[in-house]
């Protein structure tokens, strides 16, 4: 793209808007309704945390899944998404080179025969738990105590869909213990977490 064509842009296309539009970004073409940042923030929690299982609740499109998948395939860790509805799969040739249906589940994770409750509840490796359905509070409050101590769950939308007084209880009766809140605030994250005391 040439320098006129750039200037006959619409001015919000020429904007860095696109950097934290929660619905205009992409990974590999999929829409994800995460913020760049967040991306880094996944590498290094991988890094750190070593979960040997990531589970995350609200596929979505799938762009985040992807992601995801992608970070788990390189650490030899398995990778669930979970979704009432499924995500867009035509013009994403990704879902099925990294073999996503094996990792997808279209359901209601608060169902009480879930294969989420069952796969949290069963002998499993350690978890991390991506909560970014469509009812944040709920799943942080309901799947938090199906975790050993020292796993992690994570909220998306913090500020928005879920915040302190979701959790409170859960803080205050030491069954969550606040995690990497600086991390998360200095880089702007929408998403806060927790580990399981």
């Amino acid at each position: 793209m040439n320098a006129s064509a750039i200037e006959q842009l619409d001015p919000s296309q020429r904007s860095l808007n696109w950097l934290t539009d929660l619905f205009r970004t992409t990974f590999c073409g999929i829409q994800m309704a995460q913020r760049w940042v967040d991306l880094v923030l996944f590498e290094k929690l991988m890094d750190e945390v070593f979960p040997e299982l990531v589970v995350e609740i609200g596929t979505w499109e799938g762009g985040l899944s992807l992601y995801l998948r992608m970070l788990t395939l390189q650490r030899k860790n398995p990778f669930h998404t979970f979704d009432i509805l499924p995500p867009r799969r035509e013009g994403n040739p990704l879902w099925k080179v990294l073999r996503m249906e094996e990792c997808f589940t279209q359901e209601d994770v608060f169902g009480s025969g879930s294969v989420l409750r069952k796969l949290l509840a069963s002998d499993r490796p350690a978890v991390l738990l991506l909560c970014d359905g469509g009812n944040k509070a709920r799943e942080v409050r309901e799947f938090a105590l199906l975790l050993r101590p020292g796993e992690v769950i994570g909220a998306h939308d913090w500020g928005n869909e879920i915040g302190a007084a979701d959790v409170r209880p859960l803080v205050e009766a030491e069954q969550l213990i606040p995690f990497w809140l600086p991390q998360c605030e200095a880089i702007n994250s929408l998403w806060r977490f927790w580990v399981r005391g």
